[in-house]
């Protein structure tokens, strides 16, 4: 793998959703640009892609790195919560303590 200072962005083309008239997602559209020559370079792009989302820790340092990403919910105050986890962590969970007891 190459090191950090060796990367660069290179915009190739958008990244659309395909939404219905209530706006839920059927799917995903990609077009590209000029800089990517031909549609040998086009497969790549989208295999290396499906290979990157496929691993959630790219997935999560995308969507933690996006500057815009939606960061509080807008949902009914008045719900039930009381299968929330209170505090920070889940309480059992791994993520807890590391014990699990």
């Amino acid at each position: 793998m190459t090191n950090d200072q060796n990367k660069k962005a290179i915009d190739i083309g958008n990244l659309f959703a395909v939404v219905d008239d209530d706006n839920k997602l059927l799917g995903v559209e990609v077009s590209f640009n000029a800089n990517v020559k031909s549609k040998d370079g086009a497969v790549d792009v989208i295999s290396s892609l499906s290979a990157c989302i496929h691993n959630p820790r790219w997935v999560m340092n995308n969507v933690m790195r996006t500057s815009n990403a939606q960061t509080e919910t807008t949902g009914n105050k008045d719900s039930d919560n009381s299968n929330a986890p209170s505090g920070d962590k889940a309480k059992g969970t791994k993520a807890d303590t590391g014990d699990n007891k």
